[in-house]
């Protein structure tokens, strides 16, 4: 089975989504350095460092795409019974695998065939939501 391989970029100030990256970076030098996950643009529209998402090929209970970095909440429905039924946690990528990831002391696979999530934010427009979790 294969997915749709996209990205969003994050400038420091808005997130960029695929239509306004490919304007941007039509016709312009770009680096990047993928260890970092971050591209710089040789650009007088919009010159800067960006931090490249990758898109993880899910959607949540809204239809919402799913991107790395995204703040999701989790809601269990399988047996257990932790934190009220669910967690907050932010979307990242280790060993080929999505998870959600908490920072303290749990992770979650984000895909799932018990449990649903919802995207509420993303770590950088809204940081505010993880503040009590870590």
């Amino acid at each position: 089975m294969s997915r749709e391989i996209k990205f969003r970029a994050w400038d420091g100030v808005e997130m960029l989504d695929g239509c306004m990256m490919d304007e941007m970076m039509c016709n312009q030098d770009l680096e990047i350095d993928l260890n970092v996950g971050q591209f710089s643009v040789r650009s007088p529209y919009r010159p800067g460092k960006f931090t490249l998402l990758q898109y993880t090929g899910l959607k949540d209970k809204n239809g919402k795409e799913i991107y790395e970095g995204d703040i999701v909440y989790q809601e269990f429905y399988d047996t257990r019974s932790l934190d009220e039924g669910g967690f907050i946690g932010v979307v990242k990528q280790d060993e080929g695998c999505w998870w959600i990831d908490n920072n303290v002391n749990h992770a979650e696979l984000l895909w799932s065939e018990l449990n649903v999530n919802e995207v509420i934010g993303n770590i950088y427009e809204n940081p505010e939501l993880l503040e009590d979790k870590q």
